[in-house]
């Protein structure tokens, strides 16, 4: 909650930081584009810049994809993009978790001086937890059935039958005979394989619940227990009565504890099925007690942990996503490279220089680019600024250098060598060598071709080797059912 109080806190006093700036950024590109203004505070002003801007790699790999554009913004940019993303995971996760606490808890149930609210006729019955604190005993929490108010008992009808034999063999449970009783009873509720139903009735119920339930550490010796059981089919019902002899434990466990809290409350709330409140007893076997409603587990940490998680995945999409892009950079300018070199040779041919030649391949792409007929293609984009860098007065041979440096690519390199090498020795058979280049790139665009439809083929097992395990067992599924 103080985490989301401090971003909106910070989102308010940045809300006009460099806001100007910030709106003219194109939505598609950043479209957290609201949190850059937070983020370029964060950034900026706290001195963070300094110390992101010392990552040069990151740099060269961010000046490659941005050709011609400054690298510090670009970078700054591509945090201000991480860092809204990790914000906006950050707010989501809050949301969810408030939601988790505060969401869906409805009415309460359990009201002042220990009484519990029923739901009015019609309603459905309501299911609550609450927490039971006791002198000299841990808390227990103690799941309650709060039937809906009832009619009264001259309005109750329709009962059933059940089946004697099946109670009389099975009701012991896992005691040898009804002279010692040591462990709870099996009182079934229901005769199986019929419409038979059974209710019981404890006269004894401090001893034996009418679950069977045993609570043989509040007795001190050996005490009679009278069970009846109605049997109810339809309107008829029958009754069996047993009598079971049960043994005193040596000392009461949390568990059967428990169990004594589960009964005690559970025929408290029976007992006052036309009441709008029902009260809770303050004494449990003479033990005082109090009540609150359990608290339902809190889901925060998993959210916590799973926002943690989701944070440090896509911190690391982040580098790899821009090392996807330098790798498709990469495969793109040397798909490119042969149709650069063969339209450069040309010009060469028709009696161009090596600056008339380079400005036409340059201001012609700068065209289509503009007039919609060709996208943005990265050796292009080299080609364009060392043009640019021509034509602003920097020698021929030192902006061939620069794009062979900045295209990091080893036929690339070649070319920008063997062009400025012949600017400084001349240019006789410079031709030659140009059309044995574009040749030799042309097959080597072939090879790389070859290379990628392998590779596609080999991604693509996967998924058929999938549709081929699908397709046998939708033919073998009928033959084998068919034995």
């Amino acid at each position: 909650m103080v985490g989301l109080l401090l971003i909106a806190v910070l989102f308010l006093k940045t809300r006009a930081y460099q806001k100007v700036y910030v709106k003219q950024l194109p939505s598609k590109e950043h479209p957290f584009r609201l949190l850059y203004s937070l983020c370029l505070y964060l950034l900026l002003e706290t001195k963070l810049y300094n110390v992101l801007e010392r990552k040069k790699e990151e740099q060269e790999l961010l000046k490659q994809l941005h050709i011609g554009e400054d690298a510090c913004e670009v970078q700054l940019l591509y945090w201000c993009k991480k860092l809204s993303v990790l914000i906006t995971v950050f707010v989501g996760s809050i949301l969810l978790i408030l939601a988790l606490e505060f969401g869906g808890s409805g009415a309460k149930s359990l009201l002042n001086k220990g009484y519990l609210e029923r739901e009015d006729v019609g309603q459905g019955n309501r299911q609550i937890v609450i927490s039971v604190d006791t002198e000299g005993k841990d808390a227990e929490e103690v799941q309650v059935e709060v039937p809906e108010q009832t009619y009264t008992d001259k309005e109750l009808q329709k009962k059933m039958e059940e089946a004697k034999k099946y109670v009389t063999k099975n009701y012991l449970g896992n005691n040898k005979n009804e002279q010692e009783i040591c462990s709870s009873l099996y009182l079934m509720n229901q005769i199986p394989n019929s419409s038979i139903s059974v209710t019981w009735t404890s006269w004894n119920d401090r001893v034996i619940g009418e679950d069977g339930s045993l609570h043989n550490g509040l007795i001190q010796k050996i005490e009679l227990c009278e069970l009846t059981a109605t049997l109810m089919y339809g309107d008829r019902a029958e009754e069996l009565n047993f009598s079971v002899m049960v043994n005193p434990a040596d000392d009461m466990t949390q568990e059967e504890w428990r169990d004594v809290l589960n009964t005690t409350i559970e025929e408290v709330v029976q007992n006052n099925l036309s009441r709008k409140k029902i009260e809770l007893p303050k004494a449990i076997n003479g033990k005082m007690v109090t009540y609150a409603e359990a608290k339902k587990k809190s889901q925060s940490g998993i959210v916590f942990l799973f926002t943690i998680g989701i944070a440090v995945l896509l911190w690391i999409s982040f580098s790899q996503e821009l090392k996807r892009s330098i790798e498709k950079r990469e495969q793109q300018m040397l798909v490119d490279y042969p149709e650069l070199i063969n339209k450069f040779t040309l010009l060469l041919s028709a009696g161009m220089t090596v600056n008339m030649a380079w400005g036409k391949i340059a201001t012609e792409y700068r065209k289509k680019v503009e007039e919609g007929r060709k996208k943005k293609r990265f050796a292009y984009e080299e080609w364009e600024l060392t043009w640019i860098e021509m034509s602003n007065g920097v020698s021929e041979l030192a902006a061939l250098e620069h794009f062979g440096q900045r295209t990091k690519l080893m036929p690339y390199l070649k070319f920008s060598t063997l062009l400025a090498q012949n600017l400084r020795k001349g240019s006789k058979g410079l031709l030659a060598l140009l059309e044995y280049e574009a040749m030799d790139a042309f097959e080597n665009r072939k090879q790389m071709t070859k290379r990628l439809a392998e590779e596609a083929g080999t991604k693509l097992l996967a998924p058929m080797m999938i549709m081929l395990i699908l397709v046998m067992v939708i033919i073998m599924t009928p033959a084998f059912q068919s034995l």
